[in-house]
């Protein structure tokens, strides 16, 4: 997981971690088993890669009713 991981730093991810976990950002790094994610307000985010399930890329913008981009 880690290689793939590396392979995706620079890039905007979906994350899974669970049932109902989800986690999304760019990937900024990944050593030592765990996956350091910046969200959208910039704020840094570590997972540990033993319980991520699953990670899929995300589209640049994301529609939100009720707000303009």
């Amino acid at each position: 997981m880690e290689e793939l991981l590396r392979k995706l730093v620079g890039t905007r991810i979906d994350v899974n971690c669970g049932t109902n976990i989800f986690y999304r950002g760019e990937v900024m790094s990944s050593a030592g088993g765990i996956l350091e994610l910046r969200d959208e307000d910039g704020r840094e985010v570590f997972i540990a890669e033993d319980r991520i399930t699953a990670i899929s890329p995300c589209k640049d913008q994301t529609s939100r009713p009720g707000f303009i981009i």
